[in-house]
C-alpha cells in the first residue's frame, strides 16, 4: 500500500507537501530542529532556482532520486536541455518514464569509469550511495553493483551548462573532479550537499571540497540560507558545528557554489 501511495504522489504538486509532512513524523526526524532546518533550506532553494533559472537554462541533476529537482528544472526551464544521473536502476527507469524530455543516465558519477559497489537503502533510498552510512533509524543497506562514469564524458562539449545540483551522500568530491572540464568551461551555478555524516566512510574532507571548488575552480561558497560567501575557516567551522549539533536547527548541509 505504501508503494502504491508513493507512486500516485511522486511527480505531482502533492509531492513536496507530502515529504514535508513525513519529515515531521518522529520515525523520520533525525534530530531536534531537523524539520525546521529542512523547511528553511527548501524556502531558500526555491528562491535560488527562481533567481538563476530561466526558460532556456540547461541543468544537471546528480543523484536525481525521485525527480523533485528535475520537475523544477523542466518546469522552470522548459526550453533547456536537462540531464539526470541516478544509480539505482529502478529509479532511473521511473525517471525516464516520468520525464521523457530529460536525458537520464542509470549510473553513479565519480572520477573514473567502470563498475562500483553501491549501497541501496531500500527503506530510505535517499540514503543510498557509494559507501555505506550509519542510518539514523538503523536501516541496513544492500550492496549492489552499478556503472560509474565521469560527468565530463556524458555532457556534449559544446553545450553550456547553467545549473548543477549534486546530492550524492558523501561522494561529491569525486563528482567535482570528474566534472572539471564542464565546470571550467560552463561556469554553472552549483547547488550541493555536504555533511560529515555522509562523508564519514569516504576519503574526503571539507578542506578538500573547499580546495577543489574555490582554489582550483575559482568558485565562491555560501550556505543556501545565507548570502555571505565563506572563507575556508568559516566553511570548515559550519560543517563541523553542524555535525556536532546532530544537524539541529542552526546546522547547514546545503551549499551554493558560484563562479568568481
Amino acid at each position: 500500500m505504501k508503494k502504491q501511495i508513493k507512486s500516485l504522489i511522486i511527480g505531482t504538486k502533492f509531492e513536496k507537501p507530502a515529504r514535508s509532512l513525513a519529515r515531521l513524523l518522529p520515525s523520520y526526524r533525525k534530530s531536534a530542529g531537523w524539520s525546521a532546518r529542512v523547511k528553511r533550506d527548501e524556502i531558500a532553494i526555491d528562491k535560488i532556482l527562481e533567481e538563476y533559472l530561466n526558460p532556456k537554462s540547461n541543468c544537471v541533476d546528480v543523484g536525481a532520486n525521485h525527480g523533485f529537482f528535475l520537475r523544477r528544472f523542466t518546469e522552470g526551464s522548459p526550453s533547456g536541455k536537462h540531464f539526470a544521473f541516478e544509480a539505482l536502476p529502478h529509479l532511473a527507469e521511473a525517471l525516464k518514464a516520468r520525464f521523457p524530455t530529460v536525458e537520464v543516465h542509470a549510473c553513479a558519477l565519480g572520477n573514473r569509469n567502470g563498475l562500483a559497489a553501491f549501497y541501496h537503502v531500500a527503506e530510505d533510498e535517499a540514503w543510498s550511495g557509494l559507501r555505506p552510512q550509519s542510518h539514523p533509524n538503523k536501516k541496513k543497506p544492500v550492496r549492489i553493483e552499478v556503472p560509474i562514469r565521469q560527468l565530463d564524458e556524458l555532457i556534449p562539449k559544446k553545450l553550456n551548462i547553467d545549473f548543477i545540483k549534486i546530492d550524492v551522500e558523501g561522494g561529491e568530491k569525486d563528482v567535482f573532479l570528474g566534472a572539471k572540464e564542464t565546470i571550467k568551461s560552463s561556469r554553472p551555478v552549483i547547488l550541493f550537499e555536504h555533511a560529515l555524516i555522509h562523508t564519514a566512510n569516504y576519503d574526503t574532507t571539507s578542506s578538500d571540497i573547499y580546495q577543489i571548488l574555490v582554489e582550483r575552480y575559482s568558485y565562491r561558497i555560501r550556505t543556501v540560507a545565507e548570502s555571505s560567501f565563506l572563507e575556508k575557516q568559516d566553511f570548515l567551522r559550519i560543517v563541523e558545528s553542524s555535525h556536532s549539533s546532530e544537524y539541529g536547527l542552526d546546522a547547514h548541509t546545503n551549499f551554493l557554489a558560484m563562479p568568481s
